[in-house]
């Protein structure tokens, strides 16, 4: 297990792959009688191997960052071992012992293993190659074997009555341990190796507990641990850091763990069981462990240990049993083996310390081994916490205030156009300008209206690297009050909700926002120019559901909260090509920001994410061409608008995030949506009516999309008006 901190990267560029692909773990141990492993992929349910001996058991498993694995134990008549293919298919070894057995097993990051046991009494020890080729080793029984990156391998065990250890490299190269020497009445039940090829050894010493570590030319240094008890699992990170478990106390039955580094301090952990064992032991590069075994003779007992050497007991344990083997990925995510009464008993357990149980194993038996390959798949959660939802909303509600002082602008522009030409024109204002068949200064003028848009939005982002695609619905209403001031000078405030329905694809999760904003706008025409500006403010309510298929099947759910802001600017220059056509060239651009606040997932899995803060925006600039057009009715003025334009939406402060788990937990990246600029086509199709009667309500209906290869946008709105 002290290779896989290293090797750990290696697993981030092969998760671009496909997880489905590599299984994130292997499990091993006996099913009633017979051999039992299974391998735990990342997305699917376990993968059990079939074509096992139906007599015997799997003693020890390992895994390898791309997935391929070896198991070993016992078979019917001798020594089992066969290696496993990522998708399940095994190939069992030829010429092992018999009788004799497998009792430890381990991969490399190339698909070179080794594997250790017994040949009848005498010692068992083996090269394996990717394709299955034995190369036997000349070694004493051993107890436990690990291998590292470089192929260097350690082994531990039995030399007659004295403990045994050597240090074993291609070809056949044994490096002996040089003084001190081991202890002559006793044994090494477990060892592991790093990558830079740091060695910690662990059994017993006649009576006592014993360990050490070992350098790359033999040196041990013993580390100050109980003079009574056993250790009976090891492990090693990539910095040198170990941690050491077994039995320990006065009389040699407490449950014992500490943690080790070289050159042999050892700092006791605190608070395990008064009466106990620890059998299994793992540590992280991060110096996060996990440990488990039995307390009280009977009840299963598990803990994570933080760098801090803080213990956190994991809830959820069965009643009755032990736990046999641990692993601890880089995430601080750990994966259990052992029994539960008389059944296999395997779980995931998460950073907080919440047990979740692995379906799907054996009605009857024991797991005794398990080895992580890999790091637990990091959530799909980017985006809920991207922001752009929040923003796309925003910005719907600003295409509806457009759509509002658009009718304005483009009746105070015919209306000044027929004024300067002196053409005998009905023209309808909805600010009350009335001309129904007279000249002006006969016009009854009003100068406040209220209007109504109730709008919906939809939206849809594409898959971003390894961020899966999403969608918004967006159901909003605004409504607002216009005073004209002066001639072509228009003030006004509204107000505006929404309702966000946002999903993620493949059924990854779904949530909703509800927005409240205000905003302030005004206007100016004039004959050769118009510019309308707003500034937009608001709050928002967001709640979502996330739902884990990794592993495990469970939901995650979080609330919180925020606020959005975003100032708007147009400008354009209308031309008209006669009295019932004209059109313009236009700018505009919204700058809409999003902050949202810090907030912690809830989960019955303990596997909940910690967000902080965030803050993001979206420069969003728009450049195009707009073209109307005039009909007249003996009730009044029906217009007809399109719009054809270049969009460009540049995002800031989209990279990925950092976060982690709920626990001591290490923090991992998590992408949250398209971080590149957009380029984006749009177009418009606008219909709205003006009656003469300033008494009577005027409306419009206006649709708009936007499309790029990445992101499209169909928005829809009817506004409803009464001047007076």
């Amino acid at each position: 297990m002290g290779t896989k901190s290293s090797l750990i990267f290696c697993v981030c560029c092969i998760f671009s792959l496909s997880h489905a692909e590599i299984p994130y773990a292997i499990i091993g141990g006996q099913n009633g009688s017979g051999d039992y492993a299974a391998l735990i992929p990342y997305l699917d349910p376990l993968l059990s191997i079939s074509s096992l001996p139906t007599s015997g058991q799997i003693n020890s498993v390992s895994i390898n960052p791309v997935g391929n694995s070896i198991i070993g134990g016992t078979d019917s008549t001798g020594a089992y071992a066969a290696l496993v293919s990522s998708t399940g298919t095994i190939t069992a070894l030829s010429s092992l012992p018999d009788p004799g057995q497998i009792r430890s097993v381990a991969i490399g990051a190339t698909g070179i293993s080794f594997i250790g046991g017994t040949n009848n009494a005498s010692g068992y020890g083996a090269y394996i190659s990717p394709i299955g080729v034995v190369t036997t080793a000349s070694v004493s029984p051993l107890y436990a074997v690990d291998i590292n990156q470089n192929n260097t391998v350690t082994v531990g065990g039995q030399n007659g009555a004295g403990a045994y250890s050597v240090l074993v490299s291609i070809p056949n190269t044994i490096t002996n341990i040089s003084s001190p020497t081991l202890p002559a009445a006793g044994i090494i039940r477990s060892v592991a190796i790093n990558a830079r090829g740091d060695v910690i050894i662990g059994g017993q010493n006649s009576t006592a507990a014993y360990a050490a570590f070992i350098n790359t030319t033999g040196n041990i240094t013993a580390s100050s641990i109980p003079t009574t008890g056993n250790i009976y699992s090891v492990d090693i990170n990539s910095g040198g850091v170990a941690i050491i478990a077994g039995q320990g106390g006065s009389a040699g039955t407490a449950a014992y763990a500490a943690i080790s580094v070289i050159p042999g301090y050892t700092d006791e952990i605190l608070g395990l069981p008064t009466t106990g064992v620890i059998y299994g032991a793992a540590i992280n590069q991060n110096r996060a462990a996990v440990i488990g075994g039995q307390k009280d003779g009977t009840t299963p007992y598990a803990a994570l240990v933080s760098a801090y050497r803080e213990v956190t007991p994991i809830q959820g344990l069965p009643s009755s049993g032990s736990i046999r083997s641990v692993d601890i990925d880089s995430l601080g995510v750990a994966l259990i083996v052992g029994q539960d009464g008389s059944s296999p008993y395997a779980a995931l357990v998460s950073p907080s310390g919440i047990a979740n149980i692995l379906p799907n194993l054996p009605s009857s038996g024991i797991l005794y081994s398990v080895d992580i390959g890999g790091t637990f798949p990091t959530p799909t959660i980017g985006p809920f916490i991207s922001g752009m939802a929040n923003l796309n909303a925003l910005l719907a509600s600003s295409f509806a205030l457009n759509n509002h002082v658009m009718i304005q602008h483009k009746q105070s522009w015919l209306k000044k156009t027929v004024r300067d030409e002196n053409v005998s024109l009905l023209v309808a204002d909805k600010f009350g300008e009335n001309y129904i068949g007279q000249t002006e200064p006969q016009a009854k003028k009003t100068r406040f209206s209220f209007w109504v848009e109730p709008f919906y939005d939809a939206t849809h982002q594409k898959t971003y690297k390894t961020t899966p695609s999403s969608s918004n619905q967006i159901f909003g209403t605004i409504a607002g009050l216009d005073y004209k001031q002066s001639e072509g000078i228009v003030l006004g405030a509204a107000a505006a909700y929404t309702y966000n329905m946002t999903k993620i694809s493949d059924g990854v999760g779904d949530g909703n926002i509800n927005q409240e904003m205000a905003t302030f706008y005004s206007s100016f025409q004039g004959e050769k120019l118009f510019f309308n500006m707003s500034f937009w403010g608001g709050l928002y309510q967001t709640e979502y559901t996330r739902y884990n298929y990794n592993i495990i099947h469970t939901t995650s759910k979080a609330k919180t909260d925020g606020w959005v802001f975003s100032p708007h600017f147009e400008l354009s220059t209308p031309y008209r090509v006669n009295h019932k056509i004209f059109f313009e060239q236009f700018f505009m651009v919204d700058w809409v920001n999003n902050l949202q606040k810090h907030f912690t997932e809830t989960s019955p899995s303990g596997f909940s994410l910690i967000l902080r803060d965030r803050y993001c925006s979206l420069l969003r600039s728009e450049l195009g061409f707009r073209c109307y057009q005039i009909m007249e009715y003996g009730w009044g003025q029906f217009f007809i608008e399109e719009k054809i334009s270049y969009v460009n939406q540049a995002p800031f402060y989209f990279d990925p995030i950092q976060t982690y788990f709920v626990g001591p937990s290490s923090s991992f990246s998590i992408s949250t949506t398209n971080s590149s600029v957009q380029n984006l086509a749009g177009l418009e199709l606008h219909f709205s009516f003006v009656p003469w009667n300033a008494k009577i309500p005027y409306g419009s209906i206006d649709f708009q999309g936007e499309f790029g290869s990445t992101f499209q946008s169909y928005f829809a709105l009817l506004e409803i008006g009464q001047r007076f």
